[in-house]
């Protein structure tokens, strides 16, 4: 008899976008290497709908703002559920711009080593 693990079984965690940019990320952002040698730019993110707001994210400093600080080297824009469904890796990024529910604006150079620097370590 196979034994279920308790994160296997129930309803899927809710990604929420505040907690995720206000309390998950500062703790991924101070876990990985001062950015600033590999990637001084910032990207401002706009994620609307329930728990949604603006962050703006300083890969320099590795702060995150709430508000829109601009200029910023890239903007991304989507509703939150395309956001949960993004953190939890459901997403196809690629269909949903071409779809436009998520748009970006900017240097999509900056938006992939944004997304690398995300990843757990050793994958």
């Amino acid at each position: 008899m196979a034994i279920k693990h308790p994160s296997t079984t129930g309803k899927p965690l809710e990604v929420k976008p505040n907690e995720w940019f206000e309390k998950h990320l500062p703790m991924i952002l101070g876990q990985q290497q001062p950015v600033g040698d590999l990637l001084t730019a910032s990207i401002v993110c706009k994620i609307s709908g329930k728990n949604g707001g603006e962050w703006t994210v300083d890969l320099k400093s590795n702060q995150i703002q709430q508000g829109t600080k601009t200029p910023a080297d890239a903007i991304l824009e989507m509703r939150a559920t395309d956001f949960a469904a993004l953190a939890m890796g459901k997403l196809d990024v690629e269909a949903a711009y071409g779809k436009g529910t998520v748009k970006f604006q900017g240097n999509p150079g900056v938006l992939h080593r944004f997304a690398i620097m995300l990843q757990p370590k050793g994958m």
